[in-house]
């Protein structure tokens, strides 16, 4: 090659390397605008997805509540009407009250996409660490919510079974109000007896105890899902935001 080319070819085969490298670049550029707008999208879709879990969440909850409030209430009749003739002698509403004790209420919850994102791995496509962290709180707060419930129900199971087939007359009170006519089969009428035995008997004294055991532990599951409710609201307010933004 002769000296005075040299020059030529060198400039020649810089510029080919440098529009090489500035092609690898740019689609290095495309590659990474692509792949954020892919991991957007999918960031979108999986906070939509926790929006639908979390508006299910909150239906479930007010059910619960209200469910809550009626067992509360009729816990509260049944121990009053040892000593107020008034509920006493108003046997509907006793009644009532005692089919409603039977009855355990549970949350379920809709926790799926969460769930998805965490085993995928995906939580982190949450670009927002305030928002990801908010969403792992609600979560935690969710599964402490079912855990206290189940510890409490299977409790509750343990003092109300054994109350409710000695003193509550089972038998009577849902054959007469609750299964239907073709299958009813009461095999004596209806005994309220219990509630006219006097309010300080050993009887009265250990069904009153648990009755307002099982009140207190309801009370703190009830009063838990109440939190947990307003969590889920605030938390669907702040994804709503944060996706419009």
């Amino acid at each position: 090659m002769e000296k005075n080319k040299t020059g030529k070819y060198l400039k020649y085969a810089i510029g080919e390397i440098i529009l090489v490298m500035i092609g690898i670049l740019l689609a290095l550029q495309v590659n990474n605008w692509n792949e954020n707008r892919l991991n957007k999208k999918t960031e979108k879709n999986y906070l939509s997805g926790i929006v639908a879990n979390l508006d299910k969440d909150i239906l479930e909850l007010k059910r619960r509540i209200s469910r809550d409030t009626s067992q509360l209430q009729a816990q509260t009749t049944i121990l009053k009407s040892f000593r107020a003739e008034k509920i006493k002698n108003d046997i509907p509403k006793l009644v009532t009250a005692i089919r409603r004790f039977q009855s355990i209420t549970s949350f379920s919850g809709n926790n799926i996409v969460f769930e998805d994102m965490k085993s995928s791995g995906k939580i982190n496509l949450i670009v927002s660490d305030t928002l990801r962290f908010k969403i792992l709180d609600y979560y935690k707060s969710f599964e402490s919510l079912k855990r206290k419930e189940t510890f409490n129900n299977n409790i509750t199971i343990q003092l109300k079974d054994p109350i409710s087939m000695a003193y509550l007359d089972p038998n009577s009170i849902y054959e007469a109000n609750y299964i239907p006519d073709l299958w009813k089969s009461e095999v004596n009428k209806l005994d309220l007896s219990f509630f006219e035995r006097n309010p300080d008997s050993p009887e009265v004294t250990d069904f009153a105890n648990k009755i307002s055991s099982i009140k207190a532990m309801l009370l703190g599951n009830h009063r838990t899902k109440i939190r947990l409710s307003n969590e889920a609201m605030e938390l669907k307010k702040y994804i709503l935001k944060y996706i419009e933004e």
